[in-house]
């Protein structure tokens, strides 16, 4: 398989399935331990699993050890659930999974997901720039002086000229890695209970390794990731919504 930099289309759509069967696991767990064990097949033998033991075991060997190996570091599982069929020492490796599945297609994609990235202010408007803004009112400005008919079209004209869209288009509004983190945040926070010297923080050396799997350039260290944490705490976290709670294709 390619590399995330050289497939990144089909890379956001392996993250997006294990997302979706990760979800349906949750889903059944909660509602229907009948169908657990198909679940767990499912998400085992998910792409997403498969290419990140295959090429990036090291990077998740990172991740797994900075969540419960490093010194004075324990993540649990906040909700646990007993259930014959997955053990909470796989739940707890498969959601570790989920929650770096997350992270990368916000990281690579975020103009997939609709409502609530406008919402959230991770997705914004795009609107005219002033180049086009120009162009339309000089346009608009020889149509009327040939009194040249142009139908609806001309209304069209008058709202670019004034800088308003005309159709609805959403571009990412924020700098990917400020993305990842914010929905790694948020992801683990209703599923993980925390404790290490990080304010109870999803650890930062975790993202780091997360980071590399995606290749982010430039380079980021435990202070950078520590100083975009600061701002997700509190009264503000409870009051955001993960991207990857709501899947929903923007152009469908």
């Amino acid at each position: 398989m390619t590399s995330i930099e050289q497939n990144k289309n089909e890379f956001v759509e392996v993250c997006r399935e294990y997302i979706e069967l990760y979800q349906e696991l949750e889903f059944n767990l909660n509602n229907d331990p009948a169908l657990v064990k198909e679940s767990v097949n499912d998400i085992e033998a998910s792409k997403f699993k498969k290419v990140l033991k295959e090429k990036y075991s090291h990077y998740l060997d990172e991740v797994f050890f900075a969540l419960n190996k490093a010194h004075g570091t324990s993540t649990k599982l906040k909700s646990p659930v007993k259930s014959k069929e997955v053990s909470l020492a796989k739940q707890f490796e498969l959601l570790i999974f989920y929650i770096t599945a997350c992270g990368m297609a916000v990281y690579l994609e975020a103009e997939y997901f609709t409502a609530d990235g406008e919402k959230e202010g991770i997705l914004q408007q795009v609107k005219p720039n002033t180049s086009v803004i120009k162009a339309a009112r000089k346009l608009y400005s020889a149509i009327e002086n040939q009194r040249l008919e142009v139908g609806d079209w001309g209304f069209n004209l008058i709202r670019l000229g004034c800088g308003d869209p005309i159709h609805r288009q959403l571009k990412a509004s924020s700098d990917p890695l400020r993305r990842m983190i914010r929905e790694i945040i948020l992801v683990s926070h209703s599923r993980l209970t925390i404790k290490n010297k990080g304010k109870g923080r999803f650890s930062p050396t975790a993202i780091v390794a997360i980071t590399k799997i995606v290749n982010h350039k430039p380079i980021v260290d435990i202070r950078m990731i520590q100083r975009i944490q600061s701002h997700f705490e509190g009264i503000a976290l409870n009051s955001m919504v993960p991207l990857t709670d709501n899947i929903d294709n923007l152009w469908d």
